[in-house]
């Protein structure tokens, strides 16, 4: 079997800058919008007001693509062996722009317009080869296996470029008019993989035993605790199968388990074992300084989750 499927989708957003439904209860007949030369007015009464018209010239446009694609692998290698890979792939690109020109501002000596420029970049991609084993037992035994492994990677880079000080709103798509320019950028990689097995054993479909076993790795730890290990193990007692409870229609299902494992997260952000930094308001002799905030520990690591579980499934009325 051969799955193959790609996904493209692009989103264009045009939209204000500001809230505007803080302007939805002004009476509509309170405000003059436009004075007598046809310009955006500003005061109403002998008082100011933001006029809402001319806070929709503050815009914001973005754009967003997304593409994914996605294969799936199933080879039947024998009677009782199952090759199968899955991997998958998705970029997300989105671009964004937001303007806020002269002419949506109160008049003034000192206004200028400002624009600010974004980009961000984030790539995914991932690859789970399992085989899967279920040898033909004599009498009532069926056991199966399945080991595997994963494989997964994550990119992401952003910039964000601002520009001030635009003397005209015709020069805000570009940051050539712009009097100062201040930019920003940042970027994130992760990756995880791990190895994995289950193994299932039934007899008579009566007692049931699972076993689990991986070993996971995860760049978002430190150097000396980057890899653990996890499993658990259950035990099953179908005994409303047994001879002596067939024939009764009161019962219709009864099962005792209990289970034990030990499961890990690696979901927290990227980094958190470097250490990290704090500027310091007040500079020492016009030089600025910098504390520190949180000290490199190698040997920060998974969370871990132990849990034992025991419980009694009981169903009635036979039909």
């Amino acid at each position: 079997m051969l799955e193959f499927n790609i996904g493209y989708a692009q989103q264009h957003a045009f939209l204000p800058l500001r809230n505007m439904g803080e302007f939805l209860n002004i009476p509509p007949h309170a405000l003059l919008l436009y004075d007598s030369m046809g310009k955006y007015n500003w005061t109403s009464q002998g008082g100011n007001f933001s006029n809402p018209l001319a806070l929709l010239e503050q815009t914001h446009r973005g754009v967003t693509q997304r593409l994914s694609v996605n294969h799936r692998t199933q080879i039947k290698l024998s009677s009782s062996l199952r090759l199968g890979v899955t991997a998958g792939m998705n970029t997300v690109l989105f671009d964004e722009t937001t303007a806020t020109p002269i002419i949506s501002q109160r008049p003034g000596a000192s206004v200028t317009g400002s624009a600010n420029f974004g980009s961000n970049a984030i790539r995914n991609w991932s690859v789970e080869p399992q085989l899967e084993y279920k040898p033909l037992l004599r009498g009532e035994w069926k056991l199966d296996f399945l080991a595997g492994a994963s494989l997964q990677a994550s990119n992401s880079k952003s910039s964000t470029i601002s520009g001030t000080g635009y003397n005209n709103d015709a020069l805000l798509k570009s940051l050539a008019g712009a009097g100062n320019i201040t930019a920003s950028n940042d970027k994130s990689e992760y990756r995880y993989q791990a190895a994995f097995f289950r193994g299932n054993l039934r007899w008579k479909d009566h007692w049931l035993m699972n076993i689990t076993a991986r070993r996971d790795g995860s760049s978002r730890f430190g150097p000396n605790k980057r890899f653990a290990n996890f499993g658990a193990a259950g035990l099953g007692w179908i005994f409303s199968k047994e001879p002596w409870l067939l024939e009764n229609k009161t019962l219709s299902f009864g099962k005792i388990r209990a289970s034990y494992g030990v499961t890990g997260s690696d979901q927290i952000r990227n980094y958190q074992y470097l250490d990290s930094w704090i500027g310091l308001n007040n500079p020492y002799q016009g030089t600025a300084g910098l504390r520190p905030n949180k000290l490199y520990n190698p040997d920060y690591s998974w969370e871990q989750i132990r849990k034992f579980e025991t419980g009694i499934e009981l169903g009635f009325l036979r039909i």
